[in-house]
């Protein structure tokens, strides 16, 4: 199974309520703060425990990896993912970029919506207009 359909599994099996309410946030400093955390998790000395990624296995095989409820923790958070599921730095520049598309995409189908409605009220405008005379 491919890291990016992990992510996926895991994003659909967080069960915590302060996820569901978290707005997603594909900013540039988003982008550029998980690209640093991919850069220090690939830095990381193989020696350092502390940091390796079996302990974050076990928080998740236990319920205990969870979206954190306040903002402090959620780069810990971020970072264990990253760590966990070996997430690169291409693997983010192609989530980032995909949005992106999509959000162009979305704003071009509400452009012809908006464009719609405009021709719709238009045409009801002329029509009260003719009921008035």
């Amino acid at each position: 199974m491919n890291n990016s359909l992990k992510i996926w599994f895991m994003y659909h099996k967080i069960e915590s309520e302060s996820y569901a309410l978290q707005i997603r946030d594909f900013s540039d400093d988003v982008k550029k703060n998980l690209l640093s955390i991919v850069e220090e998790v690939d830095d990381e000395d193989w020696y350092d425990i502390s940091k390796w990624d079996v302990f974050y296995r076990v928080e998740g095989l236990f319920g205990r990896l969870d979206f954190p409820s306040n903002a402090n923790e959620l780069n810990q958070y971020y970072r264990k993912l990253i760590d966990v599921q070996g997430v690169s730095k291409n693997q983010i520049n192609k989530i980032f970029s995909s949005v992106y598309e999509k959000d162009i995409q979305f704003a071009n189908e509400l452009k012809k919506i908006n464009e719609s409605i405009n021709t719709i009220n238009s045409s009801l405008n002329k029509m009260n207009q003719a009921f008035k005379l």
